[in-house]
């Protein structure tokens, strides 16, 4: 941190940086404490809802209603949630694709064609 402050005041970037948004540290504690205040953990909240699905997605109790995102795997891939959330959302279309045939209109608000199925 100290060192991007010296680079942020030489030329060129002290021409287009704005003042620093936090208070100057008087030291290295207060160094630590400034990161330890700006700082918070990173990460994907993954499997907040995972024991509320059946295995095609569904919430269980509400009708027409499919989870595809991370919240939804059952726990925490080893890499990052982007590609494992793109594959969830894959196999519920894939899901909701093969299921079509199981829906009914006929007790729907919408029509198969309003809804873009036929």
């Amino acid at each position: 941190v100290m060192k991007a402050r010296e680079l942020v005041k030489t030329s060129p970037l002290s021409e287009v940086v704005g003042k620093e948004l936090t208070p100057p540290a008087q030291g290295r504690d207060d160094e630590r404490v400034n990161i330890q205040k700006a700082s918070m953990p990173y990460h994907h909240s993954t499997g907040t809802c995972s024991s509320c699905l059946d295995d095609q997605l569904r919430v269980k109790g509400i009708d027409r209603l499919r989870v595809a995102d991370a919240s939804s795997l059952p726990f925490h891939p080893r890499v990052p949630t982007n590609a494992s959330s793109m594959a969830v959302g894959a196999r519920c279309a894939s899901l909701i694709a093969n299921s079509r045939e199981e829906m009914d209109f006929e007790n729907s608000d919408y029509s198969a064609k309003e809804l873009g199925l036929t």
